[in-house]
């Protein structure tokens, strides 16, 4: 497994991408000179391909951009290659990037968009404004609102797109966690574990602010609030 961390400095204009592997190695870092500021950047199952969205603003209207770079398999082993540049013009953000099993999907503030045949392309999909993704067991968990101070939802699609859940959920989100087969979103007053068909399992009270939530071994979840540090069973 791998991470990236997304810097800014003074001696570089448009920020940088560190990559590290589980024993917190540097394995090396990436600089663009040519396509903007980095936004987002995700890695699919294997940690074969690196994507990153950037957006360039250095034109007479922002440009936005989805890289692609093959990684060497040990990732000590050589450099990254390129596998392709894409864009669109409609003038979408690439906010977020995620895989869902091998499907690349990449977020605007109000829509989906997917890479096929060579092309990012949007998916027949309406989520209002986007608010946060997530990736979980082939599944991706979406929380959108329909516009400012409407109700946040919270919808399920697969890596085909289909939409296999969608419902509202609550209004100011705290906080989310997730594992390979699990999402819960802190929410209000309330914490919803949901699995991966969009079910919910555990729907716990809390009468604390949540600023943290995460899930530990034996079917725990461990809440950082400000009255302190809890866990309870789901």
């Amino acid at each position: 497994d791998l991470v990236g961390v997304i810097t800014e400095g003074s001696e570089y204009s448009y920020g940088k991408i560190y990559i590290f592997d589980t024993d917190g190695t540097q394995v090396f870092d990436w600089t663009s000179n040519d396509s903007g500021y980095p936004i987002g950047i995700a890695f699919n199952n294997d940690s074969s391909v690196l994507a990153i969205t950037s957006l360039s603003t250095t034109g007479a209207v922002y440009e936005p951009y989805l890289r692609l770079y093959s990684l060497p398999n040990p990732i000590t082993s050589g450099q990254p290659a390129d596998l392709g540049t894409f864009s669109v013009v409609d003038g979408a953000i690439f906010s977020s990037v995620l895989y869902c099993n091998d499907t690349l999907y990449t977020f605007s503030t109000n829509s989906v968009y997917t890479l096929l045949d060579d092309q990012i392309v949007p998916l027949n999909l309406d989520f209002g404004s986007i608010n946060q993704v997530n990736t979980v067991g082939g599944v991706v968990f979406i929380v959108y609102s329909d516009g400012v101070d409407q109700m946040n939802k919270i919808a399920v699609i697969n890596s085909r797109g289909d939409t296999i859940y969608n419902s509202p959920v609550g209004n100011e989100i705290n906080a989310v966690a997730t594992s390979d087969s699990l999402y819960a979103l802190s929410i209000d007053d309330r914490i919803y574990v949901f699995n991966t068909s969009g079910t919910i399992i555990s729907d716990i009270s809390v009468d604390e602010d949540v600023l943290r939530i995460g899930f530990i071994g034996n079917n725990k979840l461990i809440i950082i609030s400000t009255g302190g540090v809890h866990t309870v069973d789901y």
